[in-house]
């Protein structure tokens, strides 16, 4: 039955985009308090930027992959 295998697909990537979302908000609602502290300054921001966008890319594949090892979907190569 392929029905299980999308509902836990569908449960994975549901929750992977809610953890995503809530990294991203915090995020970028950091990035746009560090901009507005820095003022007129060159690249205010751009660290936490940059941090932001590296710890989301890195967390959906992460999650992904975990969620789908709990989910009892065994790990498959590329």
């Amino acid at each position: 039955m392929r029905y299980v295998r999308h509902v836990k697909g569908a449960l994975t990537v549901t929750a992977a985009t809610a953890a995503c979302h809530t990294l991203m908000s915090a995020g970028y609602a950091w990035v746009r308090a560090s901009t507005a502290a820095g003022g007129d300054t060159m690249f205010s921001g751009a660290f936490e930027f940059l941090l932001t966008t590296a710890a989301s890319w890195a967390l959906m594949p992460l999650l992904l992959w975990v969620g789908m090892r709990v989910m009892g979907k065994p790990a498959t190569p590329c």
